[in-house]
């Protein structure tokens, strides 16, 4: 995407523009851009907050990077209501408030593709350079587990219930609808964002346009109804998973050497995988981590109720406690279980593959899934999943050796 910049100097503005200038919430504009904003676009002495003439103030030194997020946000709202308008965003808070613009640029994450706000291009070298996205996935887990979800599902419904030693039976009903809900795939929050976010202008699957995606949905999540957080975040977790494996499978690859194929064929895969598009409509793969897990977590909820209790109220660390006691999974190889349930997810993608001529995989013996010329991809096992390797020369050694009986 070709972005367009702020202007280092600015001197006068059209009609339709307004200069984002930091400011103070006693609204002194005294030096820097706010002293410009002030002389020259209609700043008002005293008002520290929002538009004034044909200027927008941001406060910046009241205090971290998170008590100014809500005042951005708040000017990202009016930006896209006001889509006449453009807005040239100066690099607030990286002046006299002494913030970087590491720290301040995530903040405009979500004006980065509003056609009417122009950011700095220090702001904007932040945003795509992929640094930022990695570290905000990694916020809240790229793995956000069945587990994790079933603990935070069980603790949004006691503080809507409030639930007693004595209420067991209610708790299960109530989790159990709400865990069913997600398996059902019928988290529809979720899957409003899903689709919302959808690029729609044929936007090729490169890193930083997935991370770009990704990192929307995020911060959607962020601001959604506590009720609703849980099963949205395990719902993106899954995303977030599917995402990076079919990066490493290097799907884009077709789409940039044949430009007669899609150029959102990464995308386009993504959705039908989390649409059951290749199944007939039936997505529940996706959710076999929970129909799994569920069983083994109500059985342990059972035997544990009243023990996470204090002073009749659920203890969340008690709850933790109790289900992070390794004896309790014993019987449970969580990892394997998961390595299939992805594997069923990605598998139609892998047939996809294989069918192209160009494609980076080949499907051998009915049963696994190899690499054609680039051996660091991944191997894949009908009935087991990935698999992983001790080293590289045995990897190389086992796709080798069905290459020469598939011949």
């Amino acid at each position: 995407m070709n972005y367009k910049f702020t202007p280092e100097n600015i001197t006068s503005l059209g009609r339709d523009e307004v200069f984002v200038f930091g400011s103070n919430l006693a609204g002194n504009h005294a030096g820097g851009a706010a002293r410009v904003a002030h002389k020259r676009f209609g700043a008002i002495m005293g008002q520290g907050v929002g538009m004034q003439g044909q200027s927008y103030a941001i406060p910046t030194m009241q205090g971290g990077v998170d008590t100014i997020k809500p005042y951005v946000d708040d000017f990202i709202k009016l930006a896209r209501e006001w889509d006449q308008t453009t807005f040239y965003v100066t690099r607030i808070g990286c002046g006299i408030a002494g913030f970087t613009d590491e720290q301040i640029a995530p903040l405009f994450v979500d004006a980065l593709d509003l056609y009417n706000v122009r950011l700095p291009k220090s702001f904007v070298d932040v945003l795509t350079s992929g640094k930022y996205a990695e570290s905000y996935l990694s916020n809240w887990q790229k793995h956000y587990s069945s587990y994790d979800m079933t603990i935070d599902c069980l603790l949004s419904l006691d503080r809507f219930n409030q639930y007693k030693p004595q209420e067991l039976d209610k708790a299960l009903e109530d989790l159990e609808e709400r865990v069913g809900q997600v398996a059902r795939n019928s988290c529809m929050p979720m899957k409003e964002l899903l689709y919302s976010n959808y690029p729609k202008d044929s936007t090729p699957g490169t890193v930083e346009n997935v991370k770009r995606y990704l990192v929307k949905i995020e911060k959607c999540i962020d601001h959604s109804e506590p009720y609703d957080v849980p099963c949205m975040r395990y719902i993106y977790s899954v995303t977030v998973e599917l995402a990076m494996l079919m990066l490493e499978l290097r799907t884009w690859d077709i789409s940039e050497t044949d430009s007669s194929k899609s150029s959102d064929l990464f995308f386009y895969n993504l959705f039908s995988i989390m649409t059951g598009r290749w199944n007939c409509g039936d997505n529940s793969y996706i959710y076999d981590d929970i129909r799994n897990a569920f069983p083994i977590f109500k059985s342990a909820l059972k035997k544990n109720w009243r023990n996470i209790f204090t002073d009749n109220r659920i203890d969340k660390q008690k709850l933790v406690a109790i289900f992070s006691n390794p004896e309790i999974w014993a019987d449970w190889n969580a990892k394997a279980k998961h390595e299939l349930a992805v594997y069923r997810c990605v598998s139609p993608v892998l047939y996809n593959i294989c069918q192209d001529k160009e494609g980076n995989y080949m499907h051998v013996k009915h049963w696994a899934f190899i690499p054609c010329r680039n051996y660091s991809l991944p191997v894949f096992v009908e009935n087991i999943g990935r698999i992983h390797f001790p080293n590289f020369a045995l990897k190389k050694a086992f796709i080798e050796g069905l290459k020469s009986e598939a011949k």
